[in-house]
């Protein structure tokens, strides 16, 4: 799980979580009630586009695999609004 305070492993979830939120948000038409929270989850969108772990990695490992595709996700998503 972590080694010298540095966790070992893409947390689990998160991802999917932010980009469920996004969805969601999308579907919502009033957007007095709800505008902080869906310019928080852009954010959580845009700092996923240029999304790292601090450990290094190879390409061929699931980090270097991973983290293309949720990089490629937060900028689809932004661009969907």
């Amino acid at each position: 799980m972590e080694l010298s305070g540095q966790p070992t492993r893409l947390p689990k979830g998160f991802f999917g979580a932010v980009f469920l939120a996004a969805q969601c948000l999308q579907e919502v038409r009033e957007l007095g009630l709800i505008r902080e929270v869906r310019d928080h989850v852009r954010q959580m969108r845009l700092s996923l586009t240029s999304f790292d772990v601090p450990w290094f990695y190879e390409q061929w490992e699931r980090e270097g695999q991973e983290i293309p595709r949720i990089r490629s996700r937060a900028v689809q998503e932004l661009a969907r609004g």
